[in-house]
């Protein structure tokens, strides 16, 4: 797919991970992302907003002209509605030493105690959204960044309980990236016979009916176990 107007839907095989602080931004979206990036959750069909707030000071000369207008501040920050209340989630959200967990044993299930009032904002990690357009890849992320604040959750019948947290880029803030991932006519491809996902290497989804297949690149994580007859890769 080659089109200007890109459309943000979430990548359904994984649209939101986060890594340690410092973890670098992927320069290709087509290729299995380190293990460094872990699976947070999936984010509900409104999608993430991104925001800017920016802050000026006009300069003016002895007449009281502007002559110049100079940014004293920015702060970014994006808002992301996770639908997911899993310990992934909560330890993302809350910080790990604020979720207690025990194992299941042979008189309860695994239990999990999130407290929700913290003294402390959760430690800086890196975030990373990832979009699929058509064969064409997106992603917006930083490497280092902090959820500030979760907007009121509310827990009600017949509805999702969602947590929108807002996370604050530090650093040198958030990049959007753009991977167009043309699939080539006349390309083989082939199950892969890999047993778990392998770093630097680009694994492909068929979609279509027999005779009008199209392949279009995944994003995986390195290290997690291939799903059978699902995933392919070009043969040699």
């Amino acid at each position: 797919m080659n089109n200007d107007v890109k459309i943000g839907t979430g990548n359904a095989t994984g649209m939101f991970y986060h890594a340690p602080a410092g973890t670098p931004l992927p320069t290709s979206l087509a290729a299995a992302l380190p293990a460094a990036w872990q699976l947070a959750g999936d984010i509900t069909e409104d999608g993430i907003t991104y925001a800017s707030d920016k802050n000026t000071e006009n300069l003016r000369n002895w007449a009281k002209e502007i002559k110049r207008v100079v940014k004293t501040e920015q702060t970014d920050t994006i808002s992301a509605p996770i639908m997911d209340t899993t310990e992934e989630t909560l330890k993302l959200m809350l910080g790990a030493e604020n979720v207690t967990v025990t194992q299941a044993s042979a008189t309860h299930g695994k239990v999990v105690d999130a407290h929700l009032t913290t003294a402390d904002l959760p430690e800086p990690e890196a975030f990373l959204f990832l979009m699929k357009d058509g064969d064409d890849l997106l992603a917006i992320g930083a490497s280092r960044a902090q959820i500030t604040d979760v907007a009121d959750v509310n827990f009600a019948p017949g509805e999702g309980i969602t947590w929108t947290a807002t996370i604050t880029g530090e650093g040198d803030g958030f990049h959007l990236i753009l991977d167009d991932t043309q699939t080539t006519e006349g390309t083989m491809y082939a199950l892969t016979s890999d047993e778990t996902f392998q770093a630097g290497k680009t694994y492909y989804l068929r979609s279509g009916e027999a005779g009008a297949y199209t392949y279009t690149a995944a994003t995986v994580v390195v290290g997690v176990a291939v799903p059978a007859a699902t995933y392919y890769e070009l043969e040699e």
